[in-house]
């Protein structure tokens, strides 16, 4: 490869610039150099304070090594500002989701910036609904006793335009107790722990909903109650941001179901009690009817038996407020299959079923007698 091999001359070149780099920085520590002659190696010479290092090199040599120096100038300049930096205190975090849970740094640096802010800075996010949500609600009450080792900042400007004031750590990370408004106008107030909402808090939404009780990482989680501004509610169960376990909703119609819920959907027994006066007890399925349970019309109907996606489906018993009755399967929402249907006035006819109707073969029995026959679309066509 002979002398002009690239990795032989990147390798020495390498070496002679650690040499220049160490005087550079030396340097750089003071506005004048005092170095005596027998401290130069040979080939070098002192001119009005500077160092100046006579190295021959052919020219790709030296527009490497130039380049190579600005390089580390530049990350000497950058290694300043950082260290000037880090005595100005806290960093700023990631942007806010509109309207979800705000999204937190994963960094566990000290190297964290803020701005603090004068009370007349401090810009007015809040929304009409905000405001108004905090008036009904009153001052938000915190519990147990407050947190030690914390250092108090703010009001603290942040990277997405957000306002915080109140503890942070020795990682300078939120935590403690604190108040942090966002540009689109949420305001949380509540526990903190290590950059994420943790321990109680209430959070109100720039809509005028909001919820209040316990967080996990960001997330409610364990009991608390979301009201939205329309009417709705839910107050019980939370895992990861979803309501999980027994809770109360109460819908913005006014409908009210009571029971369990997992992964944010009616899920298990429970109990849903209808504005309209209709009532449904039983089993609950990703939010529907679906396994046993008890339906009770405001007219007197009532359905007891199997359930489906929210529909009569399989076996089950059906009365009327006038004494009918029908026993047998379902298949959504209809009679279909084996059943027996019995009149007010003692008739019963027993067979088979199809979309509502007599369909196939059965038996019809009155205060006359019993006779079997076929039954197409609910009329009898011979015996």
């Amino acid at each position: 490869m002979g002398n002009h091999c690239s990795c032989l001359n990147n390798a020495v070149a390498e070496e002679k610039l650690m040499q220049t780099e160490k005087i550079i920085v030396e340097m750089d520590k003071s506005p004048i150099v005092d170095v005596k002659e027998r401290d130069l190696d040979e080939g070098s010479h002192q001119v009005a304070g500077e160092v100046i290092i006579e190295v021959e090199f052919d020219i790709e040599q030296v527009i490497t090594i130039q380049s190579m120096i600005r390089g580390f100038l530049d990350r000497h300049k950058a290694k300043k500002r950082t260290a000037a930096n880090i005595t100005k205190g806290i960093g700023r975090q990631k942007s806010h989701k509109k309207i979800s849970r705000p999204v937190s740094l994963d960094s566990k640096s000290y190297n964290r910036q803020f701005l603090e802010l004068s009370q007349d800075k401090v810009p007015d996010y809040l929304t009409p609904e905000v405001k108004n949500v905090q008036t009904s609600l009153g001052p938000f009450e915190y519990k147990g006793k407050a947190p030690k080792d914390v250092t108090k900042y703010g009001p603290v400007l942040l990277d997405n335009d957000s306002v915080y004031t109140g503890d942070w750590n020795q990682f300078k990370f939120r935590h403690g107790r604190g108040v942090q408004i966002w540009s689109d106008g949420a305001h949380y107030e509540g526990s903190w722990c290590n950059d994420k909402r943790e321990g109680k808090g209430r959070m109100i939404y720039y809509n005028g909903n909001y919820y209040e009780g316990q967080w996990k990482e960001d997330q409610c989680h364990g009991f608390g109650t979301f009201v939205e501004k329309h009417g709705a509610k839910y107050e019980g169960g939370w895992n990861n941001g979803q309501k999980h376990g027994d809770g109360v909703e109460t819908d913005a119609e006014g409908n009210v179901y009571e029971g369990k819920f997992e992964n944010d959907k009616k899920h298990g027994y429970g109990k849903m009690q209808y504005s309209n006066g209709n009532f449904y007890e039983g089993e609950f399925r990703n939010g529907c009817n679906e396994g046993n349970g008890i339906y009770q019309w405001n007219d007197g109907r009532q359905y007891k038996g199997q359930w489906e996606n929210n529909k009569m489906h399989g076996k089950g018993v059906f009365t009327w407020s006038d004494g009918r009755s029908y026993d047998g399967e379902y298949y959504e929402d209809k009679k279909n299959g084996f059943g027996t249907f019995i009149w007010a006035d003692g008739r019963k006819y027993e067979g088979q079923w199809k979309n509502d109707k007599q369909d196939g073969d059965g038996i019809y029995t009155t205060r006359l007698g019993t006779r079997k026959g076929t039954w197409k679309n609910g009329k009898r066509i011979n015996e």
